[in-house]
């Protein structure tokens, strides 16, 4: 028996080996446990491979009916699910030094925008840009913010260039690099 695979929904699998693109659901499940009694409980969620819930020791958990299997994957997605990504734990560590607050700062005031400029061509929030600055726990500079801040070092066109891109999806009003930085 393959525990990353829901045998109910064969049609809806996709290719062979592609795990994520097979889950576009919230979903928990279980199936017969194919080495005794109870059933094995699995949880996917969109971008996450199908998990199996394991014991403390990397074993599939045994429950003895689907229902209790079914609600301990539900919590454990959850679970996951809520926790800030630098808490997950993964496979691999990560292999990049994180930026800091201050350097993610000191990165801004040398390409010359405001972090509401900055979060506006990043596409998030002016507060969580400001929680990267004050290095709020759980709210690390994500690394694809050091990419565009090195290429804005790079050459200040590429500030241009992502403001060019950024206001052709953007429907409301944004702050202009000539109004903030």
């Amino acid at each position: 028996m393959d525990y990353f695979t829901d045998s109910r929904d064969e049609a809806n699998r996709g290719a062979p080996g592609d795990e994520m693109a097979k889950n576009i659901y919230y979903r928990a499940w279980t199936e017969p446990n194919a080495h005794g009694s109870g059933y094995v409980a699995f949880w996917a969620a969109p971008g996450l491979n199908p998990a199996v819930l394991r014991d403390q020791d990397g074993n599939p958990t045994i429950f003895p009916t689907e229902a209790a299997g079914e609600l301990s994957a539900w919590r454990r997605m959850a679970e996951v699910m809520n926790k800030p990504r630098s808490e997950l734990r993964s496979g691999k560590p990560e292999r990049y030094q994180k930026m800091s607050g201050p350097e993610f700062a000191s990165d801004l005031q040398e390409v010359g925008i405001t972090p509401s400029f900055f979060a506006y061509l990043y596409g998030t929030s002016q507060a969580r840009a400001i929680n990267w600055i004050d290095s709020v726990p759980g709210e690390d500079v994500p690394h694809p913010a050091r990419i565009l801040l090195g290429l804005f070092k790079a050459d200040s066109a590429n500030i241009d260039i992502a403001e060019a891109i950024t206001e052709k999806v953007t429907t409301e009003r944004q702050p202009r690099r000539q109004e903030t930085g």
